[in-house]
């Protein structure tokens, strides 16, 4: 966590932290740049007291490097780009004893990233990082607001400190939540839980893990920091399990397309101005939005419903024939199953459909269009025996057949090769069958109807 390795990490405890909407905890990101930056100001403050000019620049050129070689050592991902130009930014600031604007240096890091690679831009963890940040700094504040908490007391104290990582947990879910829905069409409806389990201790665990380097060779403390840490590691991740089995904590297979992801956004942005300027012209035009991409959704989910489609995937070595149309999604399928569902999901959820069902038949049927995958050798001797007429053939798995042979077996009006065919087989198909359909050559055959 603390070095963004997820090699070593078991599967299901990835998933569990991807299910509860804490996953950004397991890639190093901005808690992760800031508990380091100040970690590396308070150890060089330490080391470097005065106040003289000399004295501040050098302190603040050691932070710079530190922070650059972490983020070095940690991949120098687009969130950790972001985090520590923006922290190198306010560092800066600092050694000259001036406050930093958060929107500017925002602005100012997201420039000069994308100056230094454009192509930032449609990087997912770029767009949730900054979207989370922005929506952090704007909307969390006004979250806070809702409820005065009286801090008189260490009770309120404490309520105070849990209101705020609750309501940082729901102005970063307002900014990613499209982008999420977009990418991954899944909402974790117990982020605030998760946050408010996983930042605290994500906090003690880097903490823990730069102590325990530091005194690594004072055999006693070190012994009690890696116990410590296993410790809180344990908690963490038992936690996030048990959030994982609560009711209702992850909906997966939501249909939200890029229409739907820039309406919200544009809504939200709507919905900044109502709450900065308090223009009701401002709320008015966010909630039209709204009913805007609640129309478009029903209209696309009827026309989407009418379609019928059928489809020959390009996954090498597999054969892969899909049938959708009115909700009914079936699936034929010879080679990795998991795969092909895992490839395909983004698919099926754009067209409404729900997982498939998997056909045990080398025949399927929608819609009076028959489809009959070819997937063993035809007799040679086929005589008496009455065509059966199909529209789709699809050839799979090597089988051969001349023209005699399958016009005695079948009568189709497209001819397929599948992606399960060798390249000798796909080549002695092009040379005696003018009209025949390749998807290693001419990709995923898709065809609506």
């Amino acid at each position: 966590m603390v070095l963004g390795d997820k090699d070593y990490l078991d599967p299901e405890l990835k998933q569990s932290y991807s299910s509860t909407g804490a996953s950004h905890i397991l890639a190093v990101s901005g808690l992760h740049v800031g508990v380091v930056f100040v970690i590396f100001n308070f150890l060089f403050s330490f080391l470097f007291r005065g106040g003289r000019r000399t004295v501040v620049v050098v302190r603040s050129l050691s932070v710079l490097v530190c922070l650059w070689l972490y983020a070095v050592i940690t991949g120098l991902s687009a969130s950790v780009l972001r985090a520590t130009v923006m922290f190198s930014m306010i560092q800066f600031g600092l050694s000259l004893n001036r406050k930093a604007n958060i929107y500017n240096t925002l602005c100012a890091s997201a420039l000069l990233l994308l100056f230094f690679n454009p192509y930032y831009l449609f990087d997912v963890s770029f767009q949730l990082s900054y979207a989370a940040v922005f929506s952090i700094v704007f909307f969390q504040p006004r979250i806070v607001s809702l409820i005065d908490i009286s801090t008189d007391h260490w009770w309120g104290r404490l309520c105070n400190w849990v209101w705020s990582l609750v309501a940082v947990s729901l102005a970063a879910q307002i900014g990613t939540a499209p982008i999420v829905l977009y990418y991954f069409h899944q909402f974790s409806f117990y982020f605030w839980l998760s946050g408010l389990w996983v930042v605290p201790l994500s906090a003690v665990v880097i903490y823990l893990t730069f102590a325990f380097f530091l005194f690594s060779w004072v055999p006693y403390v070190s012994s009690f920091l890696a116990m410590s840490l296993a410790w809180v590691v344990g908690t963490m991740n038992a936690g996030v399990r048990f959030i994982e089995r609560l009711p209702f904590a992850v909906v997966n297979d939501i249909h939200f397309g890029l229409s739907d992801t820039l309406l919200l956004l544009f809504s939200l942005s709507l919905l900044a101005f109502y709450l900065r300027f308090k223009s009701r012209r401002w709320l008015y035009s966010s909630l039209s939005l709204l009913l805007l991409m609640l129309l478009s959704d029903i209209a696309g989910f009827v026309y989407v419903r009418q379609q019928r489609v059928m489809a020959v995937y390009d996954i090498k070595g597999t054969s892969a024939v899909n049938m959708i149309g009115g909700g009914f999604n079936s699936l034929y399928c010879r080679g990795n199953s998991d795969t092909v569902k895992r490839r395909l999901k983004s698919y099926w959820v754009q067209r409404w459909c729900s997982e498939p069902v998997m056909a045990n038949s080398v025949a399927l049927c929608l819609s009076g269009r028959r489809t009959y995958v070819l997937s063993s050798p035809l007799p040679t001797d086929m005589s008496g025996i009455k065509p059966i007429a199909v529209y789709y053939l699809v050839v799979s798995h090597d089988v051969c057949a001349d023209s005699a042979t399958l016009a005695s077996a079948f009568t189709y009006r497209r001819l397929i090769l599948d992606s399960s065919n060798s390249a000798a087989t796909e080549e002695w198909w092009q040379r005696h069958y003018v009209h025949v359909y390749d998807v290693s050559r001419q990709g995923a055959f898709v065809e609506d109807y």
